[in-house]
C-alpha cells in the first residue's frame, strides 16, 4: 500500500485526538465550502501527512505546495516550506535539497484550513522531470513502533555508549535507529521508531559502538509494539553486549534477538465462522451496502469499521484455502459472468442460501507462509474464472469493486488485487 498516512483534526492546531485517519495515495486536494475530507471532519480543520519518500533518481530536488490556508513541509527532518498563515490559494517553493536514488527519506506535510474552501497540493521537480504532483509510488505510509529497552540490574550493567537498533520483519528491514541517551542500571527506557509496515517481526539487532567511559551493557530484554494493530513482540536477551572478556567470553558488541513464541500471532487463520474485514490499498474497506449496489468499497473510517457491520464478512471455509464470504445480510460475495445490459454484473452479492462454486475464492497469502494471519496482505482469486477480487478507480457507482483481469504472474505486485485482512472476532 503506497501513499502517506493522513491524520485529520477538528482544529487548526494539529491537536490530538484525530477525527479521521487514512492513507492518501497522493496530496492533490481541493475541497469546496460544503465539501470536506470525511464526514467526521469539520470544515475548519488541520491535517498532518507522514511517511517515507523514495526518490527515483539521485540529484537536486525542489518541492512545491499550493495551499489555502497554512502549510509546512519537512523532508529528511529539514523544514523546506513554511507559510503557516491564513491565505487564499498560494504557491510556495522550497530551496534545493540533494537526495539519493532509492533511499528512504522521512517526509511530513502539515496543513490547516481556517474555513471555507480548502486546497493542499504537494509537487516536486528533479533532474529530467518538470514539476508534477508527487506520485503514489514514491510515497509510503509509516507505522509507529513503540520500543521498550530494559537494562539489567547486575553490577556495571549500565552503558553510556551509543546504542543502535534494527527491526527485521517479513515485509522488510528498518534502518538502523540510534537510541539516544544512556541506559542506567535497572532502567526501562522507551523509544518511538517510525517506519514502513515491516509485517510480523522476526528479529531485532542491538549493538553499541563501545565508546565513552562505561560502554559494557547487560541487556535484559527489548519489547516492540505495533501501535496501530496492538501486536507486541518480546525479545529476551539476558546477556552482556561488551568486548570485555572478563564480563563475557563471547565479547559481542551486537546481538540478534528472536521473539518469544508467545509473541507470534496466533495461527487461527481463516477459520469457519470468523468475522473479518478486507481493507483495500486505498485504505477503505470492502463492504456490503444496499441491494442495488450490492457489493462496493465503502468509505468507512478506520476508527469506526469494527463497529460497522457493513464492513464485515463471515468466513465460510470450504476446503483447503477455498473460502466464501457471507455478508451480514446472509448473502455471499460472488462473481457473476459479465453480461450485456445495465450494470452491475462483474461483482455482486449473490442471493444464495448456501455457498456455491460461484461464491468461492482462493486465498493467496502475499506476505507470509501462514494462512491469513492478522495483518496479512491477501489476494482473493475467483474459483470459476481465476480472476482477482480487486479495487478499481471509481468511474461510476457500480465499479468500485470488481474482479480484475490480472495475470497470476503479476498479482503479487499489483496492489489493486490485494487486501489487508483484519479479524473482527
Amino acid at each position: 500500500m503506497s501513499g502517506l498516512k493522513g491524520y485529520y483534526f477538528n482544529n487548526n492546531t494539529l491537536l490530538d485526538p484525530s477525527a479521521h485517519v487514512r492513507i492518501d495515495p497522493k496530496i492533490d486536494f481541493t475541497w469546496t465550502g460544503t465539501d470536506k475530507p470525511a464526514p467526521s471532519v469539520d470544515n475548519a480543520f488541520s491535517a498532518r501527512w507522514k511517511g517515507l519518500l523514495i526518490p527515483p533518481v539521485s540529484g537536486d530536488y525542489t518541492f512545491y505546495t499550493s495551499s489555502d490556508d497554512g502549510v509546512r513541509l519537512f523532508v529528511n527532518n529539514q523544514l523546506l516550506i513554511e507559510n503557516w498563515t491564513a491565505h487564499s490559494s498560494t504557491k510556495d517553493k522550497s530551496d534545493v535539497i540533494t537526495l539519493r536514488k532509492g533511499r528512504k527519506y522521512p517526509i511530513t506535510l502539515e496543513y490547516y484550513n481556517q474555513g471555507g474552501p480548502a486546497e493542499i497540493k504537494l509537487s516536486w521537480s528533479y533532474p529530467g522531470k518538470e514539476q508534477e504532483i508527487i506520485p503514489t509510488h514514491a510515497l509510503f505510509p509509516i507505522k509507529n513502533y513503540k520500543v521498550t529497552v530494559v537494562t539489567g540490574d547486575k553490577q556495571h550493567s549500565e552503558t553510556n555508549a551509543n546504542v543502535y537498533l534494527t527491526l527485521d520483519g517479513t515485509l522488510g528491514v528498518s534502518a538502523e535507529n540510534h537510541l539516544i541517551g544512556s541506559f542506567p542500571l535497572g532502567s526501562t527506557r522507551y523509544f518511538d521508531i517510525e517506519y514502513t509496515d515491516l509485517g510480523n517481526l522476526e528479529s531485532v539487532h542491538v549493538r553499541h559502538d563501545n565508546r565513552n567511559d562505561a560502554p559494557a551493557w547487560f541487556l535484559e530484554k527489548v519489547i516492540v509494539k505495533d501501535e496501530e494493530t496492538g501486536q507486541e513482540w518480546l525479545f529476551s536477551c539476558g546477556k552482556w553486549i561488551t568486548n570485555s572478556e572478563q564480563l563475557d567470553p563471547e565479547k559481542k558488541l551486537g546481538r540478534t534477538l528472536y521473539p518469544e513464541p508467545s509473541s507470534q500471532p496466533q495461527e487461527q487463520g481463516l477459520q469457519t465462522g470468523r468475522i473479518i474485514a478486507l481493507k483495500a490499498d486505498n485504505g477503505v474497506y470492502l463492504a456490503r451496502t444496499d441491494a442495488r449496489k450490492q457489493a462496493v468499497v465503502a468509505s468507512v473510517a478506520a476508527t469506526n469499521f469494527k463497529s460497522d457491520p457493513t464492513t464485515h464478512f463471515e468466513v465460510v471455509k470450504l476446503d483447503g484455502n477455498k473460502i466464501a464470504l457471507k455478508a451480514n445480510n446472509g448473502q455471499f460475495v460472488a462473481y457473476n459472468e459479465q453480461t450485456s445490459g445495465t450494470p452491475p454484473y462483474r461483482s455482486a452479492v449473490a442471493s444464495l442460501s448456501t455457498a456455491s462454486e460461484a461464491a468461492q475464492f482462493e486465498v493467496i497469502i502475499l506476505d507470509g507462509s501462514k494462512i491469513a494471519l492478522n495483518g496479512s496482505k491477501i489476494a482473493l482469486k475467483s474459483v470459476i474464472n481465476e480472476q482477482y477480487l480487486a479495487r478499481t478507480q471509481r468511474t461510476d457507482e457500480y465499479t468500485d469493486a470488481v474482479l480484475a483481469r490480472i495475470r497470476e504472474s503479476e498479482y503479487a505486485n499489483e496492489p489493486k488485487a490485494q487486501f489487508e485482512l483484519t479479524f473482527i472476532k
